[in-house]
């Protein structure tokens, strides 16, 4: 291997390409913070150019009006406080488990 051989394969992530949503502030009461496992669900974020996208996340908290909600955009967590209207819940299948042998 010559010197500049590096053990990154492909183009690094775009970190700094990240623009965050509109947010909404998270509130300070009447918020449910799940103890169990995180919700899964469908988020439509919106941006400042009018712009919509649909991410997959979990819900972190919610409220009637609210949903606070993380994911993963350019391989790093992200938080966003989104309308409540733009989240729908997302079904994960479940999978067997099982080992061969």
């Amino acid at each position: 291997m010559s010197a500049s051989h590096s053990s990154w394969h492909g183009i690094p992530p775009p970190a700094d390409r990240f623009t965050p949503s509109v947010q909404l502030e998270q509130p300070a009461e009447g918020v449910h913070w799940t103890r169990e496992k995180a919700p899964p669900l469908w988020a439509d974020l919106a941006y400042e150019n009018k712009s919509k996208q649909t991410v997959k996340g979990i819900a972190m908290a919610w409220t009637k009006e609210l949903v606070w909600m993380q994911w993963i955009e350019h391989s790093k967590p992200r938080h966003a406080g989104v309308e409540a209207g733009a989240c729908r819940r997302r079904e994960i299948p479940q999978r067997n488990l099982h080992r061969d042998g």
